[in-house]
């Protein structure tokens, strides 16, 4: 399980981001592209079990941190291999969608900035399957590199377990974060790293988190602290 506490800090705070929420979190550096380019796939859950009040993540608080990581990537394939790039899905897949954004593109941090700045929606669906079919056809559709995989739900699903397993299995490397609860031990596999964000988790935690999937694989990158 990741451990963000024992990450090495440096300070990000990217211009033209402002989401309501902490101003402030730590995170490393991305370092240099590795042997391959990197394509890298977050989705969200956007159910009521999620987002309304009493739900997991009632505030938001994943929209934030998402933002802040991804931001951080801003101009790292500049000059390097030049194909690294990211995208952002929604259980509601094609709606709240962001496209696939390369990271060499001088428009990317704007790009970051609008999408995860924005509001929140409410009452999604609870089916995983069509975003994680939506993401592997994205990754397919890469000139190779690694594929990797980052999803953000309660694991509250209507979907059969072996439909969710079928499709993780499609990418290199998967991030399960469970959202208030632990990933469920069908979700668990080899390429699978189950992390459970809970309540009292410190600020920036799912930041470390996602960050620490969008440098794999990177030379020189580091981490952060979560303090």
């Amino acid at each position: 399980m990741l451990q963000p506490q024992l990450l090495t800090p440096a300070l990000l705070e990217p211009p033209g981001f402002r989401p309501k929420g902490p101003s402030i979190i730590r995170l490393g550096r991305p370092g240099k592209c590795g042997a391959e380019p990197t394509f890298t796939v977050s989705i969200t859950d956007e159910s009521g079990s999620t987002t309304n009040l009493g739900g997991a993540d009632p505030l938001g608080r994943r929209h934030l941190e998402l933002g802040r990581a991804f931001a951080r990537m801003a101009g790292a394939c500049r000059g390097s291999c030049g194909n690294c790039a990211v995208a952002a899905l929604t259980f509601d897949s094609p709606q709240g969608d962001l496209a696939p954004a390369a990271l060499r593109d001088r428009k990317y941090r704007s790009r970051i900035g609008q999408h995860f700045g924005s509001t929140p929606r409410t009452d999604g669906s609870s089916y995983l399957a069509p975003a994680l079919a939506r993401a592997a056809e994205l990754a397919a559709n890469r000139n190779g590199g690694l594929r990797q995989l980052v999803v953000m739900t309660d694991w509250e699903l209507f979907d059969r377990e072996m439909d969710v397993l079928e499709a993780l299995s499609s990418f290199d490397h998967v991030l399960a974060i469970g959202l208030n609860r632990p990933v469920p031990e069908w979700a668990h596999a080899p390429h699978v790293t189950p992390f459970t964000l809970g309540a009292g988790e410190p600020t920036g935690a799912l930041a470390a988190a996602m960050f620490s999937e969008l440098i794999r694989g990177r030379v020189g990158a580091t981490e952060r602290s979560a303090r």
